[in-house]
């Protein structure tokens, strides 16, 4: 029986890491152990030139404005073994020159060198090497391939920065032909990717996120109390405060629409826009109605949005958005970005709205839209955003991403 299941991702949480960073992979891979695989994870952590981490804060925020990505002082640099819920992870180094570039030739063939190190060394043999994200997966999957031509490989997709440089045209499509399955996070990935590559025969499949079922429980019990009839809504954005996420527009968005100012909107994240968003409610004079909560507990976030009526995030390259599923599960009315990660989940006008990404005049006609709303109609949406909700809790989409790639248990 095949029950050795290997995964490889750059972004993986740990007690010593980036705070902010998305569990997702850590999501599937508990409930992968709970199905009675042996799961073993390599967070391969890029790892900057060391001047990179002893910069002035206003450096960092620029990096982060251009990249679109967070470089923290506190970046773990050292290689590191741990366990959570089940799952081991060895945290292993790999060297990068900057964000969003490529990784070298030299720094990918030692990080393969290191990984085998390691499998080698605890006689782990993987029957499934699941890769997620484009980099340094699609540069790794040569190496994999010929050291494992048994094993069946895949890659999940978390949007393509580096799959589409040079129109596709590059190194990393070039290894597309060494994976069995291909996994894509998001319906317009999954459709760009076969616009680009229509004559690619590999199976692909779409890998949903899910929320946990203990989530699931906690906000069940709470969200009984939300009300649409109220005369003051209250707003949230949960997420990072970064260009590409627009929290600022929503702001301006809500400022241009509640003349008489009878709104609340929580933001709960940190990044470079937080001192923007201030500002800009200190202008207006809107203080009192904005709330920067930063990083907060899970269950301070659970509580926040069980008592918001909406939450709005209209980011671009967003592959997902699993915070997305949170506040639908919490009942909220949710207006999200159209084609972007969450777009065939949420179907505008029937579980919540969609808007193009950073697009305050629309975002303006959405709220507008809503407050027009009878309250039935504010209540049957909400309804049918949980009931959406209800359908990928972490235990339902792990088991469905290994029914896409045919990794099936009959234990």
């Amino acid at each position: 029986m095949k029950n050795n299941i290997l995964v490889i991702t750059p972004i993986y949480p740990a007690k010593d890491g980036v705070k902010g960073h998305t569990p997702v992979v850590h999501y599937f891979a508990k409930e992968w152990v709970k199905l009675g695989y042996n799961v073993r994870v390599i967070n391969s952590q890029a790892v900057y030139h060391s001047l990179l981490y002893n910069l002035p804060t206003f450096v960092y925020k620029y990096i982060e404005k251009i990249f679109g990505v967070a470089v923290k002082k506190n970046t773990p640099r050292t290689n590191l073994c741990y366990i959570s819920e089940g799952v081991i992870i060895n945290r292993i180094c790999i060297n990068k020159i900057l964000p969003r570039f490529d990784f070298s030739y030299k720094s990918i063939k030692k990080h393969f060198i290191d990984i085998e190190y390691v499998l080698n060394k605890d006689d782990f043999q993987p029957d499934y090497i699941l890769n997620h994200w484009d980099s340094p997966s699609m540069l790794l999957v040569p190496f994999f391939r010929n050291k494992f031509p048994n094993s069946i490989i895949s890659v999940v997709l978390h949007g393509m920065p580096y799959l589409m440089k040079n129109k596709g045209v590059n190194k990393y499509s070039d290894n597309l032909k060494y994976l069995d399955f291909l996994g894509f996070r998001n319906k317009a990935d999954l459709n760009s990717f076969e616009l680009h590559f229509p004559n690619t025969t590999i199976d692909k499949f779409l890998c949903y996120s899910g929320v946990p079922d203990e989530y699931v429980k906690e906000i069940t019990e709470e969200r009984n109390n939300k009300r649409f009839n109220s005369k003051t809504w209250n707003y949230i954005y949960v997420g990072m405060l970064i260009d590409r996420k627009y929290p600022d527009i929503v702001l301006e968005a809500l400022i241009n629409v509640y003349k008489d100012r009878h709104f609340y909107y929580s933001v709960i994240g940190e990044g470079a826009l937080s001192k923007k968003i201030e500002r800009t409610a200190i202008k207006n004079k809107v203080s009192k109605n904005v709330r920067l909560l930063g990083r907060i507990p899970r269950n301070e976030v659970v509580s926040c949005m069980v008592n918001a009526q909406c939450f709005i995030m209209i980011s671009k390259n967003e592959a997902f958005g699993l915070v997305y599923l949170e506040a639908m599960l919490a009942g909220c009315i949710v207006i999200a970005s159209r084609n972007e990660g969450i777009d065939g989940i949420i179907i505008d006008g029937y579980n919540g709205f969609l808007c193009e990404s950073g697009n305050t005049n629309e975002l303006e006609n959405v709220i507008l839209k809503i407050k027009s709303l009878p309250i039935d109609d504010l209540e049957n949406i909400s309804k049918n955003a949980v009931d959406t909700a209800m359908k990928y809790t972490d235990y339902k989409v792990a088991k469905l991403y290994f029914e896409n790639i045919g990794v099936i248990n009959e234990s």
